[in-house]
């Protein structure tokens, strides 16, 4: 029997809270279908960005010095299966 509750995905944001600049660190179990989308706290879409086919560890640095103090959310989509990371902007 194998571990089907386990994600084929693991990522973090660093640092979190941050001033609009971070790093996204995703670890694929597999070669998969990659997107990275922020969304804001009423899910508008603030970053959408179609990474392609990835596998292994993948790394982005992301900066948005306009966006306001608050709560975002980081949403890795690995073939079409969302996972979400609240983010703190703190400036």
């Amino acid at each position: 029997m194998g571990d089907e509750s386990r994600s084929p995905v693991s990522f973090q944001v660093y640092p979190n809270p941050n001033d609009g600049n971070f790093a996204v660190q995703v670890v694929l179990q597999h070669e998969v279908s990659l997107t990275i989308r922020v969304l804001d706290v009423l899910g508008r879409e603030i970053l959408k960005e179609e990474e392609g086919v990835q596998s292994g560890t993948f790394m982005k640095v992301l900066q948005f010095s306009s966006l306001q103090p608050g709560t975002y959310f980081l949403e890795v989509i690995c073939d079409g299966k969302p996972e979400t990371l609240k983010l703190m902007i703190d400036k």
